[in-house]
């Protein structure tokens, strides 16, 4: 999980690798503001399907502290983390992670990782709840965010 919240906020950050984003040093010494904070939290929740909140980054103020946070939310019994699928997923990120982002096998691999979301999704009848009630959490910073991310502005 650490591996993912370094990798999505150098992504924020526009840095080129996950290794710019050290994992104990403070969100805000590395120039996170609301707009890559609101970016980083687009990013792990379409990631990890958590429903994440816009203060993210602000409540859990290291990579590791947010890692860790997001990984009691994904597994909160221990007996889940015993189950042969996580192990698999760990190896599958970490064969992912070697590969470089443009690569058509990465590529081709995230697009079934995408489906495989879908088909097996508990109920996606929930996410436009949720997509409410983010939207009326939402700050204008978090506004200009959108619609800049949807229309490149």
């Amino acid at each position: 999980m650490l591996a993912q919240v370094r990798t999505h906020a150098a992504t924020a950050l526009r840095h080129e690798t996950a290794d710019a984003v050290e994992s104990d040093r403070p969100f805000s010494e590395m120039g996170f503001d609301s707009l890559a904070a609101v970016d980083l939290r687009n990013r792990l929740r379409a990631a990890t399907g958590l429903p994440l909140p816009v203060t993210l980054v602000f409540d859990y103020p290291t990579p590791r502290a947010l890692a860790a946070y997001m990984l009691a939310e994904m597994l909160p019994d221990d007996s889940l983390a015993q189950h042969a699928a996580h192990e698999q997923i760990d190896r599958l990120e970490a064969a992912l992670a070697e590969l470089p982002a443009h690569d058509p096998q990465r590529v081709g691999l995230t697009n079934r990782l995408q489906s495989l979301l879908w088909k097996y999704a508990e109920s996606a009848s929930d996410a436009p709840a949720a997509d409410r009630d983010d939207l009326a959490a939402a700050s204008a910073d978090d506004m200009f965010a959108l619609i800049d991310k949807e229309w490149g502005a």
